[in-house]
């Protein structure tokens, strides 16, 4: 393992009405290559975990390492493109990164020939294809998504699960994804990690064949995950 984030004992909490509200508590994690994803319920921990790997908010107390060279690109729910920007100027935006190699970038996510394009001229979805190009901008060691394509419909958001495989298997990339969806976890995932409480309740790995992955969901894991949710609130 050559890259990923690597964490020790992490503890956050926020103040509320002159109290201290623990969310991460205690929280031991190491990641292994390939596509990690973090699943729970809402308040759980999971966008604050992205956002301290990320260097975004401090922990209380704790270690976070990413390994390799540290650096780590960020996809959000929304593109946030700078819309007075080209395609190519957005992903080149706050990097030192040429016009060829922010070209370079989007047709590795489908989008050769649309470099002059301004947001208001693509689609949502090629929006989201260019804020992955941008995530990739720096050559990160580890890509983190925050529920990156839970704005999208259906059909696109099925569209850009299976572009995110195929960057990964292109790259090498490693990826910590945040998601409520069970369904994208078990597409995604080479290992899901059930975060509830603060602490990890449950940690499943996925392994893949090298061949398409199927939409039709590893049944017995499945069962396993929604067991682990609806006992931790039952």
């Amino acid at each position: 393992m050559t890259a990923g984030a690597e964490i020790a004992n992490l503890h956050k909490s926020y103040g509320l009405r002159g109290r201290a509200v623990p969310v991460l508590t205690g929280l031991d994690f190491v990641q292994r290559d390939g596509i990690t994803v973090v699943l729970g319920p809402s308040g759980c921990g999971k966008t604050t975990l992205l956002r301290i790997v990320a260097g975004m908010e401090a922990p209380d107390d704790g270690v976070v390492r990413v390994r390799g060279d540290g650096r780590t690109g960020m996809v959000f729910q929304e593109p946030r493109l700078m819309p007075w920007l080209s395609a190519a100027q957005n992903v080149a935006f706050g990097q030192r990164r040429r016009r060829c190699e922010s070209a370079g970038l989007l047709a590795l996510v489908g989008l050769a020939g649309f470099e002059d394009a301004l947001p208001h001229q693509l689609s949502g979805g090629m929006r989201h294809r260019v804020a992955l190009a941008r995530a990739l901008a720096n050559g990160p060691s580890l890509v983190l998504a925050d529920e990156p394509f839970a704005a999208l419909d259906q059909d696109t958001r099925e569209d850009m699960q299976d572009l995110l495989l195929d960057v990964q298997r292109t790259t090498g990339m490693n990826v910590l994804l945040v998601t409520h969806s069970l369904d994208e976890a078990l597409y995604l995932g080479d290992r899901i990690v059930v975060l509830d409480g603060g602490r990890i309740a449950a940690d499943h790995s996925s392994p893949r064949n090298a061949g398409p992955r199927t939409r039709e969901p590893d049944r017995r894991l499945a069962e396993l995950i929604r067991a682990t949710l609806q006992r931790k609130h039952s």
